[in-house]
């Protein structure tokens, strides 16, 4: 696992940069789009945290899992 490569993804959904996460899960083998960070957050927590609508949908579309907690419990679908 290359924990770089994860952090900068999710903070790319985490900044609602759509372009960057499409080329990271496209081009980085690294890159996973359930991966989380140390806090246990998702690349989906991150988005819809933010309210990166455009995200959320593009990683829900793409596989990401809508029932992963993080290290206290809270899931994607609490931001919403």
């Amino acid at each position: 696992m290359d924990l770089k490569a994860e952090q900068d993804f999710i903070d790319a959904c985490d900044h609602g940069d759509i372009a960057t996460i499409k080329r990271q899960l496209s081009t980085n083998k690294h890159v996973k789009i359930n991966g989380h960070i140390q806090s246990g957050f998702t690349a989906l927590m991150k988005a819809a945290c933010q309210g990166h609508l455009e995200v959320v949908d593009y990683l829900l579309s793409n596989g990401a899992f809508v029932d992963i907690v993080d290290n206290v419990s809270i899931a994607f679908y609490c931001f919403f």
